[in-house]
């Protein structure tokens, strides 16, 4: 991912519970983990648009469409 999108930021966490995703018009959207029925996920955030989950197999489809300009 770093090579091919090397502008987006990477942010590895494993001993948490919540996400806190702050948007640029200061909006909070936090994710609980214990919620989510999913062991090793991946979430995309731009500061504009709520973030969205996705998994390996589609990242690279995901990453286009979520992150393609307007």
């Amino acid at each position: 991912m770093q090579r091919y999108w090397p502008q987006i930021r990477i942010v590895e966490v494993d001993t948490i519970r919540y996400l806190v995703f702050v948007k640029k018009n200061g909006f909070r959207r936090t994710i609980d983990l214990n919620q989510v029925e999913d062991v090793c996920g991946i979430y995309l955030f731009d500061g504009d648009k709520d973030p969205v989950q996705t998994d390996m197999p589609n990242i690279d489809s995901q990453l286009g469409f979520y992150f393609r300009k307007k």
